[in-house]
């Protein structure tokens, strides 16, 4: 059903295009008949003795504007509004008036040959040649604006496909965002948060306190940056340390992340929870013990990237979640840069993020 509706609308669309342009082809054409007619004779013309000539004209009308039509779409093979503006008004100008000249001309060898006129092309040329003229100058004006109106018509239409397409992508943007959004207030997640801080309110009141803190801190963050597309890393670190300071309650020395960054790296920007979804990975997808302590690292390789590390002690669990949150923070960084993000699984995992200087 859907399928029929867009065939319908589609030719809807179509005839409503066909018949706007056969209704302002006709207009123009009648239009410089009457100008040239009424230029040379001082009076308008008689639609009676006339409606040969008009029939005439009205044909030409359409049928320069569809070979027009056909010209330019043959044209855009070659050049193309977007890749060479000034060679595409250039040819489009220029091919458009030959095509012109030539239905001109055949016309009038059709006229002279039918209407058998005395003296051939030259005693013609020199009876009608201001008309002719007029005609001819006119004609290199209507195709001029015709140029300038597909020009208008390009780019305004990429500005519209523009703007769709840059909404489309903040959208999406903001999509991702609020799916890594929701894996941090999980039911799952308060659920130990909770249960963490009922053992410590007994255990260490002082423990429970920071604790506590710690976790009105991360959400703060993850409140803060719900509307922002990016956050300076020092941001994103200080989030990750108040996150790494809950899971260390819970798995104390059997978990280190480790974050080694130069000061001049940390006014970059990445989009936020980037960092804090790796280090929730390592943990989720791995065996943290005393035994198989897990390492986290976050490091500079140097030049344009950071680099979030960590060993493998596998678990053995579903990977999807792992694969969900790996796609949601590649597709983020498509947003702003061409430069893809690498993943290595190894020994090590290890995930290349580039630095945005945004």
């Amino acid at each position: 059903m859907t399928g029929l509706f867009r065939k319908n609308l589609y030719f809807k669309s179509y005839m409503l295009a066909y018949w706007l342009q056969t209704l302002i082809s006709t207009a123009v054409g009648l239009i410089l008949f009457i100008y040239i007619f009424y230029s040379e004779t001082g009076a308008l013309p008689d639609e009676i003795p006339n409606w040969k000539y008009i029939i005439v004209i009205v044909l030409l009308s359409n049928l320069l504007a569809y070979l027009f039509k056909k010209f330019s779409a043959y044209l855009n093979g070659f050049y193309s509004w977007k890749n060479n503006i000034t060679l595409r008004l250039f040819w489009g100008i220029l091919g458009k008036y030959v095509i012109t000249l030539i239905i001109f001309l055949i016309t009038l060898f059709v006229y002279l040959q039918l209407a058998e006129f005395d003296g051939g092309i030259r005693v013609f040329w020199k009876t009608y040649y201001d008309p002719v003229i007029k005609v001819l100058l006119l004609t290199f004006i209507v195709v001029f604006i015709h140029g300038i109106a597909n020009f208008t018509l390009y780019s305004y239409n990429e500005y519209a496909v523009g703007q769709i397409e840059s909404l489309r992508l903040e959208r999406k943007q903001f999509e991702l965002q609020f799916e890594a959004l929701k894996s941090q207030i999980s039911p799952h997640y308060l659920f130990n948060c909770f249960n963490t801080i009922s053992s410590l309110v007994y255990q260490n009141p002082d423990a429970a306190e920071t604790f506590i803190r710690r976790l009105v801190q991360t959400y703060q963050y993850i409140l803060d940056t719900k509307d922002r597309q990016l956050v300076k890393i020092e941001e994103e670190i200080e989030f990750v340390r108040a996150y790494n300071y809950l899971l260390k309650v819970r798995f104390e020395n059997a978990l280190n992340v480790k974050i080694d960054l130069p000061k001049d790296k940390l006014q970059m920007k990445l989009p936020p929870m980037t960092l804090q979804m790796l280090v929730e990975n390592a943990v989720k997808h791995n065996v943290v013990s005393d035994d198989m302590p897990l390492e986290v690292k976050i490091a500079s390789d140097g030049t344009n990237s950071i680099i979030v590390s960590n060993n493998k002690n596998k678990k053995n669990i579903n990977g999807k979640s792992h694969a969900i949150g790996l796609e949601n923070i590649r597709k983020r960084y498509e947003y702003f840069t061409s430069t893809p993000i690498e993943i290595v699984n190894n020994d090590k995992f290890k995930v290349t993020l580039p630095f945005l200087n945004l």
